[in-house]
């Protein structure tokens, strides 16, 4: 059995639950690799499936799905993002108190330990220091106390990019980088609110936060965790995506570019008109999120380990 992620490149359960849905009627997906033009199709048959972990930060459109999945016999985790940050940096995004409802929803529906609360990313602006963020995780926090006993916290990593589009999207000269001393500051006062709420706080790949007592390294694809809760084997190996990630094997079956929600600190996306148009643009027919390629045109060859070889440049057409 494999894990699924759904998703890191993008907001499946927001966007793409159809697409998601007929992907399960089919009985498999594909794992893209932009960079090598290939795609290698996974199984999405139940007594396959470990697990499928979701990433959202508005679960409502995939509600009814997510039940079905469960009648079908899924095994579901889902990380939520509720971050509280100001409307200027996520622009489309659910409100917080639409979320914060949604979420425990989701947690009465299925149940606490299913659930993870994502604190992230945070990061300084003129109108957002460490008060604004330890008032809005307070508030946050206090709502979901009950609801989940895991919760994730990552500083923003400043890739030219991301740096570039903040700037220029908050007409400032922010955010800065937040000194090593300010952030270990923050992540003990959130330890401490986390903890009267009784919440566990993880660091999502910033292994120095865990110096502060009682902050864990995260695991976002949490083998362990899954093992424990939904009583599977612990066959997954580490595997991590970047420096620093505590993450198990998986397969992601999203796509870059392709998230609407608009936040001005997304890594994932080239421009939000972009991932707009991908958007608009994708077919719940096609294997990938990708926009509207008709399943015909996308040709695929078999290697000898059986992975799908995509041969179509039309994929990548959709990164501008």
């Amino acid at each position: 059995m494999h894990l699924i992620s759904a998703s890191r490149k993008t907001d499946i359960p927001t966007f793409y639950m159809d697409w998601f849905m007929r992907r399960i009627a089919d009985g498999k997906a594909y794992v893209y690799n932009a960079y090598r033009k290939e795609a290698k199709a996974v199984s999405l048959a139940p007594d396959q499936v470990g697990a499928i972990v979701f990433w959202s930060k508005n679960y409502r459109p995939a509600f009814p799905h997510l039940k079905r999945l469960h009648e079908m016999g899924y095994r579901l985790f889902f990380h939520y993002t509720i971050t509280g940050q100001l409307r200027v940096t996520e622009k489309y995004v659910a409100s917080t108190t639409q979320n914060i409802e949604m979420f425990q929803s989701l947690a009465k529906t299925f149940s606490p330990e299913q659930m993870q609360w994502r604190f992230d990313p945070i990061f300084y602006t003129k109108s957002m220091g460490k008060a604004y963020y330890l008032e809005a995780f307070e508030r946050i926090a206090s709502e979901l106390s009950g609801y989940t006993k895991r919760c994730s916290i990552s500083f923003v990593t400043l890739y030219p990019k991301v740096k570039r589009k903040l700037n220029r999207e908050l007409d400032e000269d922010y955010p800065v980088e937040i000194p090593l001393a300010e952030r270990l500051e923050l992540t003990a006062a959130l330890q401490k609110v986390a903890a009267r709420y009784g919440m566990q706080l993880f660091s999502c790949c910033q292994d120095e936060l865990c110096s502060i007592d009682g902050v864990k390294k995260g695991s976002c694809i949490d083998a362990q965790h899954l093992s424990e809760i939904f009583h599977i084997p612990h066959i997954y190996p580490k595997r991590p995506t970047r420096e620093s990630c505590g993450c198990y094997e998986s397969y992601d079956i999203g796509y870059y570019n392709t998230c609407p929600h608009g936040c001005v600190y997304c890594y994932a996306n080239v421009s939000h008109a972009s991932a707009l148009r991908n958007y608009k643009m994708h077919c719940t027919e096609a294997p990938l999120i990708a926009g509207d390629v008709e399943v015909s045109v996308l040709k695929q060859e078999k290697d000898g380990n059986g992975n799908v070889r995509v041969s179509n440049g039309e994929q990548l057409s959709l990164f501008d």
